[in-house]
């Protein structure tokens, strides 16, 4: 249908495999934990793909937990960076 696809994430060997497996498929390193690398990413997709106009946020981390102990409290930031601030972040990055 003349849509493009462009996949992210954190591991470019992963992203390369996958683009190679998908031709015409395109690729972006992100970490979605991290606001720069979203800014930066952000940046590059308009630059690039200035057509661009569906986001698809599917980053998200569920790490175990003991729930008989207290909350680990960086398993707690980090759950809630990928998985709510991230979306938000990227979103907000490319309206």
């Amino acid at each position: 249908m003349g849509n493009q696809v462009i996949n992210s994430g954190r591991r470019g060997g992963h992203l390369a495999a996958t683009v190679a497996a998908n031709p015409g498929m395109a690729s972006i390193e992100l970490d979605i934990q991290d606001p720069k690398s979203i800014e930066a990413a952000a940046n590059k997709l308009i630059a690039d793909f200035p057509k661009l106009n569906v986001l698809i946020n599917n980053a998200g981390i569920m790490n175990f937990d003991d729930v008989t102990t207290r909350v680990d409290e960086e398993l707690l930031v980090s759950t809630i960076t990928t998985n709510l601030l991230g979306s938000i972040r990227m979103t907000g990055a490319l309206i």
